[in-house]
């Protein structure tokens, strides 16, 4: 590889990695996201005995997974400020209240 198509792939990903800080710094942009792995199956087992299905869901999933670390690597605050508000509306996680009413 040349040094200009080095210096364009470096130019990309820099682009690549400032856009998805800019979508993970947005409520909206963060449900986007959610919905994304959400469709790809991300938290999902796959219970499928068909290889067809199998390979199509775990390729959905690997692809959901990037998006998580793409999102992850670039906006980490942003990712567990948005697994904490989705984790407890789906009751997947307990929120402070809850833990007070406990004590």
């Amino acid at each position: 590889m040349g040094s200009k198509a080095k210096r364009q792939a470096t130019q990309r990903e820099k682009a690549r990695l400032e856009d998805m800080r800019d979508v993970m710094a947005t409520s909206q942009g963060q449900r986007v996201i959610w919905e994304i792995m959400d469709m790809c199956g991300v938290s999902r087992k796959n219970m499928n005995v068909e290889s067809v299905a199998i390979a199509r869901q775990e390729g959905l999933r690997a692809a959901g997974l990037d998006v998580q670390t793409w999102a992850t690597m670039t906006a980490p605050n942003h990712m567990m400020q948005m697994i904490q508000e989705h984790g407890e509306k789906l009751g997947l996680l307990a929120n402070d209240e809850d833990e007070e009413d406990e004590a």
